[in-house]
């Protein structure tokens, strides 16, 4: 199953297995990446694109730069990807694109992007979707829904969840009654590679449980699962603007049978 990408440091990448060999290059840098295609034999591979600047905070610190990665390099990686004759492109996305609405998205749900973050990773969708226009079937670009685990980064609601617990703080959970599709990174990078393994055909597919669950209630099984008790943190009911955000997995599952038991939020060990 060998194949090559770019991200493998990331929050998923880094869960991802020995198979996948990381693609080195500055992605803002169009020598440098075309040179590594050219010197690369990838007829018939898979490669998978997950590197990207995540979170609309970061976006929004360097909006100009956060596009030449999210956007340009996307779009760049996927030219050269093609040009080598790759048999899957494997482009990772986010449910952010879609309209917040009060059922479950499938994969026709109206796109709709609520920030800067989610309106570059549009943008790169449809420049990948141009390039790959005559080669559709080489195209996977899979949505990823809510990544909630420890050890993420700050900016996320793991991230902030594990140092309260780390450093004892006592912190409100803003939005608690939110409804969210969880996923850890771990899993979600288990799929990925099955998805690659499997060669899973062309087209734009969830990647969710399809079980919402309420923000309070993922944080309070964190805090359980710390040792700690379900008031360790305060927790404010009100809603945000999106206040049900789900998944419907039915189009993978169609295809993937086999990920359903996968397609699960199981918690890693706090240590």
């Amino acid at each position: 199953m060998r194949y090559f990408l770019t991200g493998k440091s990331g929050t998923i990448g880094k869960y991802l297995s020995n198979e996948g060999h990381p693609a080195r290059f500055d992605i803002t840098k169009e020598s440098e990446v075309a040179k590594w295609f050219q010197n690369r034999h990838l007829k018939n591979r898979s490669f998978l694109h997950l590197a990207a600047i995540v979170g609309e905070s970061r976006v929004s610190k360097n909006f100009e730069y956060a596009k030449k990665v999210n956007v340009e390099g996307a779009a760049l990686v996927a030219k050269m990807a093609l040009q080598s004759e790759v048999s899957q492109f494997v482009f990772v996305s986010t449910s952010h694109v879609y309209k917040p609405i009060s059922e479950k998205m499938s994969e026709e749900a109206e796109v709709e992007p609520q920030n800067s973050y989610a309106s570059l990773k549009r943008e790169a969708e449809e420049k990948v979707i141009e390039i790959f226009k005559n080669n559709s079937s080489q195209l996977t670009i899979l949505r990823i829904f809510s990544v909630l685990d420890y050890y993420t980064d700050e900016f996320t609601l793991g991230g902030r969840v594990t140092k309260a617990i780390q450093n004892k703080e006592r912190i409100k959970i803003a939005n608690a009654s939110d409804q969210r599709d969880f996923l850890t990174p771990r899993r979600v990078a288990e799929v990925i590679e099955l998805c690659i393994s499997k060669h899973l055909e062309g087209g734009i597919y969830n990647l969710c449980t399809g079980q919402p669950m309420s923000v309070k209630e993922a944080v309070q099984k964190m805090l359980v699962n710390a040792s700690l008790p379900l008031d360790w943190f305060s927790f404010d009911e009100k809603v945000s603007a999106a206040p049900f955000v789900c998944g419907s997995n039915s189009k993978i599952l169609n295809v993937l049978p086999e990920i359903e038991s996968i397609l699960r939020w199981d918690l890693s060990e706090f240590s």
